[in-house]
């Protein structure tokens, strides 16, 4: 079985990149005499809620442009993992795995809050997948490391993704229209409108129209799997009724769904094959093949819609200070998922299967007032001050109803069998094979006679989340090239709810009346008995679905009341305008909260995330300004790290005691001499770990209920990240274009996909190679590219877990799709 990597073996790209690095600093000054010498554009990051220089950042931050990703012809927000160091991004419209230097808690369940948060155009989303609507008319796409608690709250202990969009230009009309394709059937249509409509009024208008024949193919059903579509229109309107004054309007509407079996069996004993095959002959195991097999037609559709309005006014020269200005931000944002399906089983065999019983909405509400600002002097002391103060409001409202069912109880007795099938004589296993159909008729007999024979649970959560915050952060040079950083965040939270749980008896029980299977539920003798039966309190009611997935009747209030402190503490030093150093300490809080599907009214609930941070970083420019880089070194504790995990066939949060992430991140971008001729690189170490961990859920089929994790790697944390992008352009002057040549090195070292660290369940490293091929105008009013992506066919597993009541059975859902092709058009008309 494959271990992780040892480090001197792990990483020939990042040494690769980082050598780079080093190189170029080495370099002489000389070449910025060249009078032919390039010069990087300046980079503007809003990261921090105020417009800074890259370089002025004082935290870890890349900064990538919507330029770029129209280049490497980003399909979804998963791509733009590759090209951020210590960040993994994997997004559905209604979940989302979104981690930081190996820290994250994945949203399988869809009650839980992000450990990394996420700002669009200005507007804090309490869910991850909101960002799935925002992958085209971008104007940059920034990640900003480590907790960021004073300015954003909660939700931000790992980091934070913001992406901001472009906004109405006033001078002149003009159009864009993108077509994106590729060799797995992907078509997308991107069109966009800037439109000024008279003096301080503009309209934007952009759309992204995408399809996929699919990555997966369910050969049960004979359909398409992750075969996502999507819709999205996005309107801006920017306004400036008077001079100082300047109004933002947003408004998007993006309707995603997909064929949703996302599960493919990858491992299985000799029984478990032989019943999926005697269902699906076409059945196959083989972690590379490309065809999964359901019974269940699973889809997951969601529509994520929102708008937003902001104020903005130029107050300089109030109070005295030189620069002030106020903003106001009221946004509205709902992910509404219509459907959500699972064959919770992973297999064609009609067994388990969950649903939503009805939509599900999450809509939230929120305001933010604030107020930032520049002055030479703080009360005539020092060399100069910045601040961003303000006050935030945040209401969230969010209901899900699902029904977990058992399908058919034949099937349900035929899949025990096969799952413990290697363990029972022939004869025995034979005989439950050929019990089923005689149960199958039995039980249409009592359903005929009107005995109802169903076994599902209905499973309900609805969530109300109220949170006030003061918040404030200050810069404030004390001497020329000194300056001391302070902020601190108080916030006020409140979640209530109520989690239930139903579900039908036994068959012979129902037919009892109500009355007598509560007095047998009850009875001093009686109840102990049903207990040593069901493992489960009398009190949980008689049921299949008690037995297989420990489902017990309840109606459950819940609540939690939060205050959380998230301070900022470090100084900077800037000998130039063009570099700087920092060192800085943080605090991070993320709220508790309540499991989505609360089968039983244990693990309802799960504790705050407390997250402390330190870091020393440094940004420069070098040799004239042709090459930038930038970097930092950080140790990062988590307290009650909320995690995700797979048990009795459903995802549930739970708390870690503690866990700790440490190392560093190396970005850089170089403009070399020879003309035409770029390479950046991005470089990432963090050795994520259990610090205190004793109760992890024990490897399944170890004979184990919880195992010792203290000191192991966390899951979905790759220790290196990195990646190498050599670009090269060149005029061809005799046919009036201009032609790019660019390759992508992507490299991530292995990780496990699950909690329990079972070796089996861990992802080899990958190194993705991409190429591609740019003709285009000189005025970029027509581009034209061709690209080869993964060519390197590299495998990649997000997620692997045990096979539902079948110990020893492994399951994956499968990301990369293989090698393939792209081709896409862009035209600018002015």
């Amino acid at each position: 079985m494959r271990k992780i990597m040892n480090y001197r073996l792990a990483a020939p790209l990042p040494r690769l990149a980082f050598a780079c690095a080093l190189a170029a600093a080495a370099l002489t000054e000389a070449h910025a005499a060249d009078p032919e010498q390039r010069v990087l554009p300046t980079v503007i990051v809003t990261g921090q809620k105020m417009a800074q220089t890259l370089e002025q950042v004082p935290a870890s931050v890349t900064s990538i442009d919507g330029d770029f990703m129209r280049e490497i012809g980003v399909m979804d927000v998963d791509t733009m993992q590759n090209y951020a160091a210590n960040v993994t991004i994997l997004m559905t419209s209604s979940a989302a795995q979104v981690s930081v230097r190996g820290l994250g808690t994945p949203n399988s369940n869809q009650a839980s809050d992000p450990s990394v948060g996420t700002v669009i155009d200005g507007v804090f989303y309490g869910r991850s997948s909101f960002a799935t609507a925002f992958v085209s008319d971008v104007d940059r796409f920034e990640v900003l490391r480590g907790p960021q608690g004073t300015l954003f709250g909660k939700n931000s202990t790992a980091g934070l993704l913001n992406i901001v969009t472009r906004a109405p230009e006033e001078d002149g009309v003009n159009a864009r229209m993108e077509v994106l394709t590729a060799g797995y059937g992907a078509r997308t249509y991107r069109p966009m409108l800037n439109l000024p409509l008279m003096e301080g009024v503009a309209v934007r208008f952009s759309g992204n129209y995408s399809m996929s024949d699919g990555v997966l193919y369910n050969t049960f059903l004979k359909r398409d799997e992750r075969n996502p579509r999507q819709y999205t229109s996005r309107l801006r309107i920017s306004v400036e009724p008077a001079e100082g004054w300047r109004g933002d309007i947003e408004g998007f509407t993006s309707n995603q769904f997909e064929n949703f079996n996302i599960f493919k069996i990858i491992s299985a004993s000799e029984a478990m094959t032989q019943l999926i095959k005697d269902r699906d002959p076409d059945f196959d195991s083989n972690p590379r093949s490309n065809r999964n097999s359901s019974n269940v037609p699973s889809k997951e559709a969601s529509i994520i819609s929102g708008a937003n309005f902001t104020l903005t006014h130029d107050m300089g020269g109030t109070l005295d200070i030189k620069n002030l200005e106020f903003t106001s931000i009221s946004a509205y944002g709902e992910q509404f998922t219509k459907a959500r399906d699972l064959d919770a089983d992973f297999t064609p065999v009609v067994f388990i299967r969950d649903s939503l019983i009805q939509p599900s909405p999450y809509r939230q509400f929120s305001q933010e007032l604030r107020f930032s600002g520049n002055n030479p002097t703080l009360l005539g002391w020092g060399h100069g001050f910045s601040f961003v103060t303000g006050l935030y409001y945040f209401d969230s409202n969010f209901k899900t109803s699902d029904k977990f069912e058992i399908e058919r109880l034949s099937e349900a007795l035929a899949y025990e069998g096969a799952a413990n099938g290697d363990d029972i004589p022939q004869p025995i296993r034979g005989a439950i094979y050929q019990a089923s159909p005689l149960l199958e008729t039995v039980l249409s007999a009592l359903t005929s006679a009107g005995i109802d024979t169903a076994q599902a649970a209905r499973v309900n959560l609805t969530q109300h989340d109220k949170a006030y915050a003061i918040f404030g952060q200050f810069e404030h040079m004390f001497l020329p090239e000194w300056a001391l950083i302070g902020g601190a965040r108080f916030g006020y939270e409140k979640k209530d709810g109520v989690a239930s749980s139903e579900s039908n008896g036994l068959p012979v029980i129902s037919l009892l009346p109500q009355q007598l299977q509560d007095e047998l539920t009850q009875n001093a003798v009686v109840s102990p008995i049903i207990s040593q039966l069901t493992g489960q309190p009398a009190k949980c009611g008689i049921s299949i679905i008690s037995l297989i997935a420990h489902q017990c009747n309840h109606v459950s209030p819940v609540s939690i009341e939060e205050r959380d402190f998230s301070p900022k503490l470090g100084v900077k030093w800037t000998p130039s305008r063009n570099t700087s150093a920092y060192a800085t300490f943080s605090r991070g809080f993320k709220s508790g909260g309540f499991n989505a599907l609360p089968l039983a009214p244990d693990n309802l609930e799960f504790k705050a995330e407390r997250a402390t941070s330190y870091e020393v970083g440094g940004k420069t420019r070098l040799m004239g300004g042709s090459m930038n880089i930038s970097a930092s070194v950080f140790s990062t504790d988590f307290d009650n790290l909320q995690i995700s995990s797979f048990q009795d066939n459903s995802f549930v949060i739970l708390n870690a005691a503690a866990a700790r992430s440490r190392g560093f991140e190396v970005d850089s971008r170089w403009l070399l001499p020879i003309r035409g001729l770029s390479l950046s690189s991005s470089l990432g170490f963090a050795d994520a770990r259990y610090k205190s961990y004793h109760e992890a859920p024990a490897i399944a089929g170890s004979g184990k209920s919880t195992q010792d994790l203290t000191g192991k790697p966390l899951a979905f944390a790759p220790r290196w990240t990195g990646s190498l992008i050599p670009s090269y352009s060149q005029n061809v002057d005799p046919l009036g274009l201009v032609a790019t040549f660019a390759a992508d090195i992507l490299y991530r070292s292995s990780r496990y996909l699950d909690v329990d660290d079972d070796e089996r369940k861990l992802q080899p490293s990958t190194t993705i190679l991409n190429a591609r091929a740019i003709i285009a105008r000189p005025d970029d009013s027509w581009v034209i590219s061709v690209a080869a992506q993964n060519i390197t066919n590299q495998l990649i597993y997000d997620q692997i877990v045990g096979q539902p009541l079948a110990p020893g059975n492994l399951a994956g859902v499968r990301t990369d799709r293989g090698r393939f092709y792209t081709a896409n058009l862009t035209m600018n008309f002015q």
